[in-house]
């Protein structure tokens, strides 16, 4: 089942996750959300993405393992990805960048009206 529009988001907060889906709704945008990476790894197998933002921190296994084992699967290796995360080092953008992210989001510093934007651009 492949549904190359569907974008798949793995984020633990609950409050994010919640505006997030109220986003992609109100945008009309179909999404599919896990709280977890393993999950997401999964969820990722089962629907191949158009594109996936991913949390950092969660609570199964970080960001990165997760960004790691998607770019180490050959049926998962090209959907983008977009890191969304609190964590606002240099060296985290660097190392999620070096594992093959298309961008880096500071939670903090993004509205969800940019991270449609970005969302838009890298899947035109």
């Amino acid at each position: 089942m492949s549904n190359q529009s569907t974008i798949l988001i793995i984020e633990d907060d609950p409050t994010l996750g919640e505006l997030l889906s109220t986003h992609m709704n109100k945008k009309g945008i179909p999404f599919e959300l896990v709280t977890e990476g393993g999950k997401g790894l999964a969820k990722a197998e089962q629907c191949n993405p158009a594109l996936i933002i991913l949390d950092l921190l969660l609570p199964d296994m970080s960001g990165y393992e997760v960004l790691e084992q998607l770019k180490n699967r050959p049926s998962l290796s090209l959907i983008p990805v977009i890191i969304l995360s609190n964590l606002s080092q240099e060296d985290e953008k660097r190392s999620a960048l070096a594992l093959g992210a298309r961008d880096f989001l500071v939670k903090s510093e993004v509205d969800l009206d940019r991270v449609v934007e970005v969302i838009g651009a890298i899947i035109r």
